[in-house]
């Protein structure tokens, strides 16, 4: 009887074991990310200030021209406070972009193998020499097009179903800026 107990305490323990294998060898992938993150902490953290002290005055300049001034108009008969959060969305989409670079090039590119298995090597080294302005350019239009061309009211205010905020409602003309020639180039 102690022989078939100590037996089913080992089968048991065999199964643990292989389940904790399992498990750490799903999340290696992940396990590696956290520490390249980690690795590049201070620069994520750089990065993230400068981009909070370049929009955050363009977020209180766009309420502050909505609310008290009145909302004026602006070039191609937008609103100036439209302008001001126009310019905050480019910057959310660049950092979209450059977070995607780091992770599609930094991480799974040039860490792990996933590519070169998956696409092979010449498609893993067309991206990684990619990396920089070419990548990021391409990217950041991408998210552009996916989040501000359109006719969806989130292409032209990202907070529009903050109803009791006008300035993210229609009373913000965008004059559909994304449409204008200009734009599109």
């Amino acid at each position: 009887n102690e022989d078939l107990v100590h037996t089913d305490a080992n089968l048991k323990n065999q199964r643990e074991s292989k389940r904790a294998t399992a498990l750490r060898q799903c999340c290696l992938p992940l396990t590696g990310f956290i520490d390249m993150v980690k690795l590049r902490k201070t620069s994520i953290r750089k990065h993230t200030k400068i981009t909070l002290r370049l929009l955050l005055p363009f977020v209180a300049l766009a309420f502050i021209l909505f609310y008290p001034a009145g909302n004026p108009d602006g070039p191609f008969k937008a609103k100036y406070s439209w302008w001001c959060l126009f310019i905050v969305r480019q910057g959310i989409t660049f950092t979209l972009a450059k977070v995607t670079q780091f992770v599609v090039v930094d991480y799974v590119a040039l860490e792990t193998s996933f590519y070169i298995r998956t696409f092979g090597r010449l498609f893993t080294l067309m991206l990684i020499q990619a990396k920089g302005w070419p990548f990021l350019s391409t990217v950041w239009a991408l998210y552009n097009f996916a989040l501000n061309y359109g006719t969806s009211p989130l292409a032209k205010h990202w907070f529009f179903w903050i109803r009791n905020a006008n300035i993210f409602q229609d009373e913000n003309y965008t004059a559909d800026i994304v449409h204008d020639p200009t734009y599109l180039r």
